[in-house]
């Protein structure tokens, strides 16, 4: 969704979808779009289709769901849309599953957390945008907030509200035509804030192609009658024309946002514009101004905004443009952006068109292709839709107004759109079901996957977010330009999302996050029953770093098969592992990737409450155990490893436990490069009348090239 300083939309349907997606293909498929025009209010513009499970496919990121066992829980995602449920069809998309709430018959029962909805009814869109989320990150939950505001500092509270109430990851499918072009604004500034506070932002770039115009302003001598304005000369050569053919179709509605190379007054006080441009929309003779923007902008804001419905009384679709300066200095870079079903006949520029918070720093600007262009549909490399905004514009002011240069490389990343839905859009692909088109759709699919990345890596940052998508997107051409673009393009980006190896990147190839617990917590662990970290305090000294990691068997924890689905063990066989069948128990399991040869090991001391009699040796046995399950694209087998049971050499422990091993050192081989799921556990066997417990430190991956030095007691095994 965009939005447009000048009218308020009342389209719905497919009307909405054709004039909001700027597709100008679909936009002049229809003819039967209806604006009520309000001063001083925003058009709220939509880069809109249809969402389901072919963006998943395309993304792959089912492959990624399987491999790396995540679906994003623990994760929540806050959403800026026009609305989520004014329609009245949330509950029905509960009780089918494409949402999650109370009634969810896949077991998603955490409910969607409103903190502002829509005051009238609109298109639902973002309850659309939900739904492709969730069919990527199952687990995930949600927060939406209304993005429908009269004030652009609005929808920066609500970006800062989604924050606060929790959000990991922002999306949004809205821009403000008001929103400078050439320097950071109230709501970019606010992206870039919970950016630095940890708070992945993921923005549609935008769906007006390349339909923008940029200049420096060329005086041609020519003056217009009403305001005295200088005319600007497009031909700026020997022979002068201050006219700019371009088409607009009959039926539509185009909005165009002007602006040139001036501090905003809104954004950084001051003396504001020190000169003012007004800009007009002419018939096809060059006579008659039939629209324009013609505020007073010294001291103010440099931006001029107009919207203009060719409703078929004019017997063409050919018009003019016309830019005039009525004060102050020439503007050294002028630009326009064109909205809706238009095209620039002549001195186009062909320029960039991702400009306000989806330009921010901190914000990853999503594009689109179309999912059956992409290679899970059997096209390689995919295709870019030619409609998906493309950049840079260039950073010209600092927030406070100075002067500076700086060009960001927008969009970042390409997702997909046109994929299915239960209601919003119609039906293009035949299916039954309606379409989601546009970088409003783009954006929720990669905010999905960058929930399956935080289910993976819980503390990545934002950058390292970021980094992992682009670093792993399949390379894409920018068609406007000649040749193959290898790497980013101003276009395609980095490429399109790969979802598997965005996570893979992610964990890093023998790289352990948090491996030694220093973080104090769990962080980029998955724990099940009793999981606590302990200091030195326990009375046993952490073997690296200040803390290390503690479970135990008490009482009611955790059944051993509960353990088993956890760790994705088969049922049984814990049992299999040692002699005594496992009761309950507690667990932790990680996520790595491993070239060939690289060895994992971790320290371990076994404690126990439990002692051995000839009796009672082969009934109560409690023990510890290590499995490495490598992902199903992987020829090596599943392994699991006892590593201490109340049988090995125990000494009497200072701990609140009688008995403990001390620490030893587990190591394993790698004998395959690929992803692998490691978990270490400690069950009771025979019996719950005794706890036992395992302290864990100093996980990680090595190479085999490097020197790692272990105890001469350590237990080694290869897979």
């Amino acid at each position: 969704m965009w939005s447009v300083p000048i009218a308020w939309v009342t389209v719905t349907g497919v009307e909405r979808r054709l004039m909001s997606s700027n597709n100008r293909d679909l936009v002049a498929e229809n003819s039967s779009v209806s604006f009520v025009l309000q001063e001083n209010q925003d058009i709220l513009i939509t880069n809109v289709g249809s969402v389901t499970g072919q963006g998943d496919l395309a993304m792959r990121a089912d492959e990624a769901r399987n491999t790396f066992d995540v679906d994003g829980s623990g994760v929540t995602i806050g959403v800026l849309s026009d609305s989520f449920n004014t329609l009245g069809g949330a509950n029905d998309d509960i009780a089918s599953g494409d949402l999650p709430g109370v009634g969810n018959p896949l077991g998603n029962t955490t409910p969607v957390n409103v903190l502002e909805e829509l005051s009238f009814a609109a298109s639902d869109e973002g309850r659309a945008m939900i739904q492709l989320i969730h069919d990527v990150a199952p687990g995930a939950d949600f927060i939406f907030h209304t993005g429908v505001f009269l004030e652009q500092a609005d929808f920066a509270d609500a970006v800062t509200e989604l924050a606060e109430a929790g959000a990991d990851i922002i999306v949004d499918d809205i821009l403000y035509l008001r929103e400078p072009m050439f320097q950071d604004g109230v709501i970019a500034q606010a992206v870039d804030e919970v950016v630095a506070d940890g708070v992945a932002y993921f923005a549609a770039a935008g769906s007006t192609g390349r339909g923008s115009y940029e200049s420096a302003f060329n005086p041609s001598g020519q003056f217009e009658a009403t305001s005295g304005g200088e005319f600007h000369d497009f031909q700026s050569g020997a022979v002068v024309d201050t006219f700019q053919s371009i088409s607009v179709l009959e039926g539509q509605t185009i909005r165009i946002s002007f602006q040139w190379d001036s501090p905003f007054f809104s954004v950084s006080g001051g003396s504001g514009s020190p000169n003012d441009l007004d800009i007009f929309l002419y018939d096809s003779t060059g006579t008659n101004i039939l629209a324009s923007s013609t505020d007073s902008n010294v001291g103010g804001d440099p931006v001029e905004v107009f919207s203009f419905t060719n409703d078929g009384s004019f017997g063409t679709n050919q018009f003019n443009l016309a830019i005039t300066k009525s004060e102050g200095p020439n503007p050294e870079l002028m630009k326009y952006v064109l909205f809706g079903g238009v095209t620039i006949d002549e001195f186009d520029t062909n320029s960039s068109t991702v400009y306000g918070h989806a330009n921010a720093a901190g914000a990853e600007a999503v594009g689109v292709a179309l999912y059956e262009e992409t290679p899970e549909f059997g096209v390689v490399p995919p295709n870019l839709q030619s409609f998906s905004s493309a950049g840079p514009t260039p950073i010209l002011f600092e927030t406070d107004g100075t002067r500076t240069f700086e060009l960001r490389q927008k969009p970042e990343i390409i997702a997909p759109h046109g994929t299915n839905n239960t209601f919003f859009g119609n039906d293009t692909d035949g299916d039954g079901l309606p379409n989601f088109f546009g970088t409003s759709a783009g954006a929720p699919h990669a905010a999905g996957v960058a929930a399956l990345m935080l289910d993976a890596v819980p503390d990545a940052t934002p950058a390292e977010i970021y980094q992992a998508l682009e670093s792993t997107a399949l390379d894409m051409d920018d068609p406007f330009t000649p040749g193959f673009d290898s790497g980013f393009d101003n276009g395609s980006g980095f490429g399109f999302i790969q979802a598997d190896l965005a996570i893979a990147e992610l964990l890093g190839s023998g790289e352990v996050r948090n491996g030694g617990f220093e973080n104090g917590d769990f962080n980029s662990w998955k724990a099940i029953g009793n999981a606590s970290i302990q200091t030195a305090e326990f009375e046993v000294t952490p073997t690296e770093g200040d803390f290390q990691a503690l479970i135990t068997t008490a009482l009611g924890i955790v059944n051993d098969t509960e353990i088993e689905a956890f760790l994705g063990l088969n049922l049984g066989e814990i049992d299999l592992i040692s002699n005594g069948d496992a009761t309950e128990g507690s667990a932790l399991q990680k996520q790595v990737v491993v070239e060939a040869g690289d060895i994992l090991s971790f320290d371990f001391n076994l404690l126990t409450n439990e002692t051995v009699s000839g009796i009672d040796s082969g009934t109560f046995n409690d023990f510890a155990f290590v499995s490495v399950i490598p992902n199903t694209n992987l020829e090596s087998s599943s392994n699991n490893f006892q590593i201490a049971d109340i049988s090995s050499n125990l000494v009497v422990s200072p701990t609140r436990f009688e008995l403990e091993t001390g620490y030893d050192t587990f190591t394993y081989e790698f004998t395959e490069a690929g992803t692998y799921k490691v978990g270490i556990g400690i069950v009771d066997a025979g019996d719950g009348a005794f706890e036992s417990g395992l302290l864990m430190d100093d996980f990680k991956v090595v190479s085999q090239d490097d020197e790692i030095l272990l105890p001469t007691d350590m237990m080694t095994v290869s897979s």
